[in-house]
Parts: C-alpha cells; structure tokens; sequence
C-alpha cells in the first residue's frame, strides 16, 4: 500500500472512531453520587442504561428528544465531577478554563453554546454535546479500572419499582 493510501485509512480510522465516541464516557463520578444523581432525578439504572447506550445514541444527540429528566440527571453528574475535571463555575455556567479547553476547540464549544438554553439542565446537557461535538475531551478511558472501582464498592444502585430484589 502506498503512503498515501495508508494516511488516507489511518484518517477515516480516525474519524470514524471519533463519531462513534460516546458523549457521557468523560463523566467520572463515583458510584454513591451517580445512585445519587438517579434518584433525585427519579431514574432507574436500567432506564440510563437505555438512555445512554449506542443504539440510542442518535436520538440522545436530538437534544429536543431527550426528557428533561435525562438532562438533569447529565447536569448532576458535571456537578460531581473531581475538582480536576469541573466543567461548570459557581453559577452553573460554563468555564472553558475549567474544562481545559483551548484554541479551536474552546472556539467550537463557545459558538455551539450560543445556542443553549437558559434552563440550567438543559443547558448542562447542550454543554456536553457541544463539547463532544468539538471531541473534548481527550478520553484515555481504562476498562478494568472503572470495572475495579465498581467491583470495589459497597454500594447498590436503584432498582425499578415493581422489580423484584434478588
């Protein structure tokens, strides 16, 4: 394969790889303040599950189709985030400082974010998108770490009402 050739997969690799990123994999609360954020939202962990899978990605990224329960549930996340990694100041508004976003792509987030809603969820869940629509972050996610931090919790997350507790 010429180099040419082998840049242009390297690139649509890339690409692709990108559109498929999930817009919540950057969300890193613990697993006592993600419980937290279902409840006071009155959410199932079955029901986020659905919300946030890949085969409901496309309607999650239609901002006008998703409940405004999802968005505040996204909004009590960001609010948890480590102090390293808050996105939102005092006020509830966005911070490219905070975020750590810088040239293009604090320029992208700003112009998408002249769209959002004044509402403080909504406008937490437009902020997401926007900044997955910029890919930031840069996510460096490790499988077996997050599955660790779980297994290492004692903690039990919502379960439906009507379902039986096993």
């Amino acid at each position: 394969m010429c180099p040419s050739s082998q840049l242009a997969l390297v690139l649509a690799l890339s690409l692709g790889l990108a559109q498929c990123r999930h817009p919540f994999t950057f969300l890193d609360v613990g697993l006592q303040e993600f419980g937290d954020c279902l409840r006071s939202n009155n959410l199932t962990y079955e029901e986020y599950e659905t919300f946030e899978s890949v085969e409901n990605l496309e309607k999650l990224l239609n901002e006008a189709q998703v409940e405004l329960k999802y968005k505040c549930n996204i909004r009590c996340q960001l609010l948890r985030q480590p102090p390293s990694a808050q996105w939102l100041d005092a006020a509830g508004r966005m911070d490219l400082q905070l975020m750590n976003a810088t040239g293009q792509t604090a320029l992208q987030i700003s112009s998408c974010m002249e769209a959002a809603a004044a509402e403080p969820c909504a406008y937490a869940f437009h902020l997401v998108l926007c900044a997955h629509k910029a890919d930031h972050p840069v996510i460096d996610y490790d499988e077996e770490e997050e599955q660790q931090e779980y297994m290492d919790e004692d903690y039990e997350l919502p379960i439906p009402e009507g379902s039986s507790d096993l």
